[in-house]
């Protein structure tokens, strides 16, 4: 009697787990596509890089590719000021990158 109630239980519970998995990765996937595709508004950009300027602290920037293969470049480093619209990030490994403000989608203090 055990064996016949037993496999429907275990259909039941078999289904339920995937259909639970499917919505909640489902849920997660979308979650991180669209937090990677927006962009900071200007003057939060411009805020965080006068604080990371005026600190001399780490932050890393996610921003367009510099090729074509990538959608976007994440660098961590500090940054200073060259210009009113171009950046300087050096890297702990020693590299260096010039940035325009237009490239950088968005800021991360640490």
């Amino acid at each position: 009697m055990q064996n016949y109630y037993q496999k429907p239980i275990q259909r039941v519970s078999t289904e339920f787990k995937e259909r639970f998995d499917d919505f909640f990765l489902a849920n997660a996937r979308k979650t991180n596509e669209t937090s990677s595709n927006l962009n900071m508004p200007d003057f939060q950009k411009q805020l965080f890089i006068e604080q990371a300027i005026d600190n001399n602290s780490v932050v890393t920037l996610e921003m367009l590719a510099f090729n074509q293969s990538d959608e976007t470049t994440t660098a961590s480093g500090i940054i200073s000021k060259l210009s009113q619209s171009r950046f300087l990030l050096k890297s702990s490994t020693n590299v260096s990158f010039f940035i325009d403000f237009n490239q950088i989608k968005y800021i991360k203090l640490k």
